[in-house]
């Protein structure tokens, strides 16, 4: 919480950006939850659009795992 709007997360953000382009990427993609406003603001000071918008559903169970033997 200290560190919040001090630009770091934007400047991760940007610093990434040119990253992909100096490796060639023309397009780039990024997903957050829908009710992760500060993070969709973030994304959209980067340049970043809204493209879709879907809700989803997860259920954890205490002591499983997703990783298969």
């Amino acid at each position: 919480p200290e560190t919040r709007g001090k630009g770091i997360g934007q400047n991760l953000v940007l610093a990434a950006l040119d990253w992909f382009q100096s490796k060639g990427a023309h397009e780039v993609t990024v997903v957050t939850q829908a009710s992760n406003r500060p993070a969709q603001r973030l994304y959209q000071r980067c340049g970043f659009l809204i493209q879709n918008s879907q809700l989803w559903y997860h259920k954890w169970y205490p002591g499983k795992t997703t990783e298969h033997a």
